[in-house]
């Protein structure tokens, strides 16, 4: 009610100041601060809501959390931007999310892959009208290309594939290209977002169809890790590249195709899940003499975490399964917790005594 005076100045730089520190998983399993500018945010919003052609009316089924990339970015942010409105769902149950959809009229969606095989496979599924429906997105984990068809051929519209990461402010190699560039099963298409290369072990660019690194560059990278100097040069180039860590190749179309994660990230139902911090826990179990966790495929969460593990020897006759996983859903977040347990006599390992989780992921994969 009173008049303060002017406002104070206050030196601003969008591009170097930090608007916030979102923190990532990386390859040690603990947590990085990405630092993440004003302009890093104000670019990807500005992108987003371009390729969506968001407009003032949509209406975005929000599913990931505001701490999440993709909440953030690729949800709240356009929205807000555009004065467009944000149905945020704390929960997801399938015949819930379809009533809301069909009540508010929902336009968008960006959502784990497992939404859409849980909307898909339910009973009351055509019992509702999802006609509003314009753009659909999968982010988090890669879309089975049965269900991009499957999806397709129900709802009538088709269901991108994403890619992105914190460390990019959510933008990743073309992430939805949305001038007829569809093509079932890549994991994304183009440079809309920035510079994509693929690199061999050198750092050579590779030939189509090879696999490599995914390196990109852009106005959506980042500053690099908070107080982590040592990690910020391994993973971010001088010249503004990031190493993604992940593997895949670009066809002779420009479409991109995601192959395996270098790192060991386990990616369920779109949360990356750090092996090693699982591994932890398990380990404070008295009976766990040694310990090592994977991701096995699994139909609806793209990856689920299974726990494989040698116990001591008092301890063999006595502790079930069903023990281990009841201890990990009592003392860690839900989506971390092991959902299979195996015991076995050994765990292979180097010369050195390093557990090879490498040669565990191959060979129950191929079981």
């Amino acid at each position: 009610a009173e008049d303060r005076g002017a406002l104070p100045e206050v030196t601003f730089q969008p591009r170097e100041d930090l608007a916030l520190i979102l923190y990532t998983s990386g390859t040690t399993g603990f947590p990085k601060g990405a630092m993440v500018s004003h302009h890093n945010m104000y670019y990807s919003s500005i992108r987003f809501s371009a390729i969506l052609g968001l407009e003032h009316d949509d209406v975005f089924f929000m599913l990931f959390p505001q701490f999440h990339i993709g909440g953030m970015v690729l949800n709240m942010l356009p929205s807000v931007l555009l004065g467009a409105t944000i149905l945020q769902i704390p929960m997801f149950d399938p015949p819930e999310a379809m009533r809301l959809m069909e009540l508010h009229k929902v336009t968008l969606i960006f959502a784990p892959p497992t939404v859409y095989i849980g909307i898909l496979n339910h009973p009351d599924f055509s019992k509702h009208d999802l006609s509003s429906l314009r753009v659909t997105g999968a982010s988090g984990a890669p879309v089975p290309p049965a269900v991009q068809r499957e999806w397709q051929e129900k709802v009538g519209i088709y269901l991108y594939n994403g890619y992105g990461a914190t460390e990019t402010t959510g933008a990743g190699p073309g992430i939805l290209e949305m001038k007829n560039r569809k093509k079932v099963g890549c994991e994304t298409l183009g440079s809309t977002m920035g510079e994509l290369k693929i690199v061999d072990e050198e750092g050579n660019t590779v030939l189509r169809g090879t696999v490599g690194e995914f390196m990109l560059r852009g106005p959506g990278v980042v500053r690099g890790y908070w107080n982590k100097p040592e990690e910020t040069e391994k993973e971010f180039t001088g010249d503004g590249w990031w190493h993604s860590g992940d593997a895949g190749y670009m066809d002779d179309e420009g479409f991109v195709y995601f192959v395996e994660r270098i790192k060991d990230l386990i990616i369920a139902s779109g949360y990356n899940i750090a092996p090693v911090e699982v591994e932890n826990h398990l380990y404070k179990h008295p009976a766990v003499l040694e310990v090592s966790v994977i991701g096995v495929q699994d139909a609806y969460r793209g990856e689920t975490v299974k726990a494989i593990i040698v116990l001591k020897d008092e301890h063999k006759d006595e502790v079930t399964e069903e023990e281990i996983l009841q201890f990990c859903r009592d003392n860690m977040a839900a989506y971390k917790a092991p959902k299979i347990v195996q015991f076995v006599d050994e765990l292979p390992k180097t010369a050195t005594g390093k557990i090879l989780r490498r040669i565990l992921r191959d060979k129950y994969t191929e079981e």
